[in-house]
């Protein structure tokens, strides 16, 4: 595809407060525990980046809570983890602290406005299933800091029965989910005369959350990828709420998550 028509296509959709507030709210949705080298995503990481902690520094662009970044920290020099949500931050260095980890800095900040030319350039940069990267300006930015081997993942399909109704509710092909990412990332990096390549992660979810918690997710998430209107977010209220018991819904999904990587090592340009 032309490099004119990915820019045209693949851009933000829906609303994201550039303060990250729709994001501070869900910091208990994301705020687990630090995986073990054994995760898929972690253990693909070491095996094709091989870190090393005397000189490799990590960018973990929409940290999140730091989880995966901070799964590194013993295999890297440093890490700078960045989000667009002052809650998510704040838990990541919480997180780091209780840990004991010391060579990681957290910072707030919105990526689509980012001033990469004061960030500098990053020997491993990971970007994990968040929507910073979310359109070829915000893919262009990832690339500039890079030096050395990227990780970018997104979902292929979710296989959740919840966000499958959303997708009906507002009109979106649900299909989709974030392949789009994959594919459009894939390409511009053929162009540029890349090999990137791509596997594969099946995870299992299960989880009872809150309506609170609920509404957050899949309403907040929602506002992430369309326009959401008044009728809709009242459809999708209406549909969480006929689901729950006892106050709770029962979250499960079996998604198929892509990992894009590649290795921009001895590139200047």
């Amino acid at each position: 595809m032309d490099p004119g028509e990915i820019e045209r296509r693949w851009r933000p959709e829906g609303f994201h407060p550039s303060d990250g507030s729709d994001w501070d709210g869900r910091v208990q949705t994301f705020d687990g525990p630090i995986p073990g080298e054994d995760d898929p995503f972690v253990s693909l990481v070491i095996r094709i980046a091989h870190p090393d902690p005397s000189w490799t520094d990590v960018l973990d662009i929409g940290c999140g809570t730091g989880r995966y970044s901070l799964a590194l920290s013993k295999r890297v020099r440093s890490i700078t983890g960045v989000d667009v949500s002052p809650a998510m931050t704040e838990a990541a260095s919480r997180k780091a602290e209780a840990s004991g980890i010391t060579n990681a800095e957290f910072r707030a900040m919105d990526w689509s406005v980012a001033d990469t030319g004061r960030l500098g350039r990053y020997g491993l940069t990971i970007a994990h299933m968040t929507p910073a990267i979310c359109s070829a300006g915000t893919f262009a930015k990832m690339l500039t800091v890079s030096r050395g081997m990227c990780f970018l993942a997104g979902y292929v399909s979710r296989e959740n029965p919840i966000w499958d109704r959303i997708y009906r509710i507002v009109g979106k092909d649900g299909s989709k989910t974030e392949s789009d990412k994959l594919l459009y990332s894939q390409d511009i990096l053929w162009k540029m005369g890349l090999l990137p390549r791509i596997e594969y992660i099946r995870k299992h979810r299960s989880r009872r959350i809150s309506m609170e918690e609920a509404y957050s997710t899949y309403v907040g998430g929602a506002r992430g990828f369309t326009d959401l209107d008044g009728s809709q977010e009242e459809e999708i209220r209406g549909y969480l709420d006929g689901i729950s018991e006892d106050g709770y819904i029962q979250d499960s999904s079996d998604p198929l998550i892509g990992v894009l990587y590649w290795d921009m090592s001895g590139r200047d340009d």
